[in-house]
């Protein structure tokens, strides 16, 4: 995988979280041709990227990868695709699906002229950028109920990336009922992009490397330092045994 490390821990310093999104920008910037499909996650790693992106070679479409989740609507991933479509000089077609929909709920929201429009476009994404979380943050921002957030736990979820609940060696425990299952599922040579940053995102995007290896990995210091420190861990207690 192509990796890009940006000095510093966003844990410490939010202004790390700007380089990162710079970083990530570029990566996009390197591949992107005109008539390409981005698709891309919600989250604020993704709003940096958003925010960081520069005018491209051509018209491109951008998707959100998921229906928007929580109530902080400028995280979500219609806002956050809207931001980035701008930016770079591109059209947009949002998702308009409210979270929380329960998959039958969702199966035939799939069926509508709009979202069967945008989920045929996700399909073909040429290039897919997401944001990788911590999966006891996730569950409490998709407002799961207690007792999904206790299996969580006892099955040993680590990290969460678009709507995929994974322990540390990127088994999938649990899926959101989301329409990003259908990501790039038209194109096997679409490009993943993962961008996450922070030292307390260690365990949890050295778990989504292994759940889905990105074709490129954008990280700060801090998160690249705690990745290692747990491989180290893991070697330790493999030779102990």
């Amino acid at each position: 995988a192509n990796l890009a490390v940006v000095p510093g821990d966003a844990d410490q310093d939010r202004l790390v979280m700007v380089e990162l999104g710079r970083a990530t920008a570029q990566t996009v910037l390197s591949v992107l041709k005109e008539n390409m499909i981005i698709a891309v996650s919600g989250g604020s790693t993704m709003n940096e990227v958003a925010r960081a992106m520069t005018p491209g070679p051509g018209p491109v479409m951008v998707v959100p990868a998921r229906g928007g989740f929580g109530r902080m609507a400028q995280m979500q991933a219609d806002a956050v695709a809207g931001e980035l479509a701008q930016r770079v000089g591109g059209d947009c077609r949002l998702m308009h699906l409210p979270e929380g929909m329960d998959a039958e709920t969702l199966q035939k929201a799939a069926r509508l002229p709009g979202i069967r429009a945008t989920l045929a476009l996700m399909r073909n994404a040429d290039i897919i950028l997401y944001g990788v979380g911590r999966s006891d943050d996730m569950a409490q921002r998709r407002s799961l109920s207690l007792s999904m957030r206790r299996q969580l736990q006892k099955a040993g979820a680590v990290g969460e990336a678009l709507g995929d609940f994974f322990d540390i060696k990127g088994k999938v425990i649990h899926q959101s009922p989301t329409l990003s299952a259908e990501l790039g599922v038209g194109k096997p040579d679409a490009l993943s992009i993962m961008a996450a940053a922070g030292t307390n995102k260690g365990e949890a995007v050295l778990a989504a490397v292994r759940w889905h290896p990105p074709w490129a990995l954008v990280v700060d210091e801090g998160l690249g330092r705690a990745m290692l420190k747990r491989l180290d861990e893991e070697e330790l207690q493999e030779s102990q045994q």
